[in-house]
């Protein structure tokens, strides 16, 4: 029971557990560039956003992978890839790496990168974790 003057919030809010803005960045393989411990709660569903990206260097071939991790498992990636174009091309991208699901558990939420080719960088901007209560 809750006091008469006690706000409520309704069912379906949204709850930021996380904003971490400071960026990761690299050349090699990182298989945890960003995490954030998730304590056990009664949370419905658990919304994780990343915003990714990388930068090429000139006429060369770059392919990474970035991973959102629960617990150390893949639950979904996103390949960013450039071929090598032979005229002195270089790319920059970014853009957003979501994942949602029921985590009532105490786990680590990670963001992982795999660098398949490539002699540019990869750069993660920002991890979010929301909650959203039953």
């Amino acid at each position: 029971m809750t006091a008469a003057n006690e706000f409520v919030p309704p069912t379906g809010t949204v709850v930021l557990l996380s904003a971490d803005e400071t960026g990761a960045s690299g050349t090699a393989s990182n298989l945890a560039a960003k995490s954030y411990n998730l304590a056990a709660n009664t949370y419905s569903l658990i919304i994780i956003r990343a915003e990714v990206g990388l930068s090429t260097a000139v006429n060369a071939e770059n392919n990474v992978r970035f991973e959102v991790k629960v617990g150390g498992v893949i639950k979904t990636s996103t390949r960013l890839w450039f071929p090598a174009t032979g005229a002195s091309d270089r790319f920059q991208v970014t853009g957003p790496l979501t994942w949602s699901e029921s985590i009532q558990v105490a786990t680590v939420i990670s963001i992982g990168v795999t660098v398949v080719t490539g002699v540019g960088f990869w750069f993660i901007e920002n991890l979010y974790v929301y909650g959203v209560l039953a």
